[in-house]
C-alpha cells in the first residue's frame, strides 16, 4: 500500500502542482490578454499617430506644393513687371521722340502759318495792283477808243478833205481848160 499512497501523494502533489501550473496559466493568461490588449490600443495608437503622420505629411506637400506655385507665380508676375517695365520705357521713349516731333512739327507750322501770312499779303498787295492796272488798263483802252475816235474823225476830216481838193482841183483844172 505503500505504494498507492506513494502514488496518491505523487498524485495529490501533480494535482495541486497542475492547480498551481492551472493559476500561473490563467495569471499569465490574463497577462498576456492583457498584454494583447496593450499590443492593440498601442497599435491602435500607432495607426492613429500614422495617420496623423500621414495626414502631417500630406498637408506639407499641399503646402510645399502652393508655396512652389506661389514662387512659380510670382516668378511669372516679376517676369511679367519687367517686361511691362521694359515696354513702358520703349512707350516712354516713344513719347518724348513723339513730342520733340510734335514740337519740330510746330516750329515748322509757325514758320509755313508766317510764310502764309506774308504770302496772303504779296497776294493782297498783287490783287491790289492788279485791280490798278485793270483800272489803268480800262482807262487806257478808253483813252485807246477816245483817240481812235478821235483819230476815225480825223481821217474822215483827212479823206474829206483830200476829197474836196481833189474835186477843187478837178474843178480848177476844169475851169482852167474851160477858161482857156
Amino acid at each position: 500500500m505503500r505504494e498507492k499512497e506513494i502514488i496518491e501523494k505523487e498524485n495529490i502533489q501533480l494535482q495541486e502542482r497542475l492547480e498551481l501550473l492551472k493559476q500561473e496559466y490563467e495569471g499569465k493568461n490574463k497577462e498576456l490578454i492583457k498584454i494583447n490588449s496593450e499590443i492593440q490600443w498601442k497599435e491602435e495608437q500607432i495607426e492613429e499617430d500614422k495617420n496623423k503622420l500621414m495626414h502631417s505629411n500630406n498637408s506639407i506637400l499641399e503646402k510645399r506644393n502652393k508655396l512652389n506655385n506661389y514662387s512659380s507665380f510670382e516668378e511669372n508676375i516679376l517676369g511679367r513687371i519687367r517686361q511691362l517695365e521694359k515696354e513702358i520705357k520703349i512707350k516712354e521713349d516713344l513719347i518724348i521722340e513723339t513730342k520733340s516731333l510734335i514740337e519740330e512739327i510746330k516750329g515748322q507750322e509757325s514758320l509755313k502759318q508766317e510764310e502764309i501770312i506774308n504770302s496772303n499779303k504779296i497776294l493782297t498787295q498783287f490783287k491790289m495792283e492788279e485791280e490798278e492796272f485793270e483800272q489803268r488798263l480800262n482807262q487806257l483802252y478808253k483813252d485807246i477808243n477816245k483817240i481812235k475816235a478821235e483819230l476815225q474823225g480825223n481821217i474822215s476830216n483827212y479823206n474829206l478833205l483830200k476829197n474836196m481838193e481833189e474835186d477843187y482841183e478837178g474843178y480848177y483844172k476844169s475851169v482852167k481848160k474851160f477858161n482857156a
